[in-house]
């Protein structure tokens, strides 16, 4: 049993939150000092945390496995196990882990040294109660944030299987979808528009329609116009990409990519992008060269010792998909720019493409989130399937950010204003991909 230390309340009247922190699991203190852990306790306790307290890295090692915890307050200086390596153990069989580190080395060295363990903050002994108190609070913000994000997800993958599903098995609804089918408005409209637009079902609707009118009838055959059997045959090839399309998507949901991650060096994961850039570069090369279009990956020099973890295969597609959907709505005579950064224990892999405001608007803010829903769209058409296209019309970066997601990784897409292409700040977009490290 630990002795716990007691502190004057007017103290932490003056030193800590007023309110109590919600927080759903008990926290996990790892200090071998009994006198800090037994500080750190009572804190917790003050602010209406549950937390636990372990005096070596094995105890807490083997709690972590059995209980549940909100967070993970780690000493780097531990017997049995060290701080750094427990962090690395916990973090192979716990999902996105909040740690925060306590160290009594303030050298930026050693802070850097301590962010690349993929930790949310540190903490510099001795111990400040304010300072304490407010990273319990912003634990409690980032796991309801987190919890939130968890829910959403969840019921956006649900909907998404479920309409996907409905699409697979029902490709009669043209006329009487409305009538028939009890889902959102918006959402019926976009499926409609990705079906409608362009090559494919759209066009095979219209020559139908046309037929209808300009066929002639000799007895029980049917008498139609060369120019208009042609037309049905190619739309009837590209109705089939377009289901072969639907099945990749569904193939991709439903892989089970933790079983499929391999690690790999941050080095060969470049080359890996450097060839999905040069496949693009020869797949595309008569749309990219009609658009005036270049790609070029800029990559950063680093230590083989740094990892990556990832599924190659699923990483490779959504790679392909935003190089895709960088060209598609990308200016013409204009650049794509694919860059890195290595930034908290994250490899953010960032794709940027000018764009017409004249007749795209980018990806504003208020937009940022719905254009990774399920057949969201700001423009009002779609273009012509691309050779490295291979998800379904309509759910390119929904699939981006459920592989991102899946990888306890991040997507988001924006506007930016660009301030290195010219003197004039130019809006650009720019999606970002971040995928998280192996040290």
């Amino acid at each position: 049993m630990i002795n716990t230390i007691d502190i004057r309340q007017n103290q932490f009247r003056q030193n800590v939150l007023e309110q109590s922190i919600a927080l759903r699991d008990p926290i996990l203190i790892l200090e071998d000092a009994d006198e800090i852990r037994a500080l750190l306790l009572q804190i917790c306790k003050t602010l209406g945390i549950k937390a636990e307290g372990y005096a070596n890295g094995k105890q807490a090692l083997e709690a972590a496995r059995e209980k549940q915890f909100s967070a993970f307050i780690v000493d780097l200086e531990t017997p049995l196990i060290k701080g750094q390596d427990f962090i690395r153990e916990i973090k192979t069989f716990l999902e996105d882990p909040i740690i925060l580190v306590q160290t009594g080395n303030n050298q930026p060295d050693t802070i850097i040294e301590v962010m690349k363990l993929g930790v949310l903050d540190y903490l510099i002994k001795p111990i400040d109660i304010q300072v304490f108190g407010h990273c319990m609070k912003r634990i409690s913000e980032y796991t309801q944030k987190k919890s939130t994000e968890k829910v959403l997800q969840e019921e956006t993958e649900t909907r998404l299987r479920a309409q996907l599903d409905w699409i697979l098995y029902k490709q009669s609804w043209m006329s009487d979808l409305e009538k028939t089918v009890d889902v959102s408005k918006v959402t019926l409209n976009n499926i409609k528009q990705t079906f409608l637009s362009g090559g494919g079902i759209g066009a095979i609707v219209s020559l139908i329609e046309i037929l209808k009118s300009s066929a002639k009838y000799e007895g029980e055959n049917c008498v139609l116009s060369k120019e208009i059997a042609d037309l049905l045959f190619v739309n009837n090839q590209t109705v089939h990409d377009t289901l072969h399309c639907l099945e990749k998507s569904m193939e991709i949901l439903n892989r089970d990519i933790s079983k499929e991650k391999t690690k790999m060096s941050v080095s060969d994961f470049f080359e890996l992008i450097e060839q999905t850039v040069e496949n693009a570069s020869e797949k595309m090369e008569k749309f990219l060269s009609e658009k005036a279009l270049s790609i070029s990956f800029h990559k950063s020099l680093h230590p083989n010792s740094i990892q990556i973890e990832v599924d190659q295969s699923s990483i490779q597609l959504i790679l392909e998909e935003l190089i895709v959907n960088a060209a598609k709505y990308a200016r013409i005579d204009s650049k794509i720019l694919i860059y890195d950064k290595i930034q908290n224990g994250m490899l953010n892999l960032s794709f940027k493409n000018e764009f017409d405001s004249k007749s795209i608007p980018g990806v504003p803010k208020d937009k940022e989130i719905l254009v990774k829903q399920p057949f969201y769209r700001l423009t009002g058409f779609v273009y012509e399937s691309l050779p490295m296209e291979t998800f379904f019309s309509g759910l390119g970066l929904t699939i981006v950010d459920f592989v991102a997601r899946k990888h306890s990784g991040t997507f988001q897409i924006s506007n930016i204003l660009d301030h290195s292409v010219s003197e004039i700040p130019v809006e650009t977009v720019l999606a970002s991909l971040s995928l998280p490290l192996k040290y």
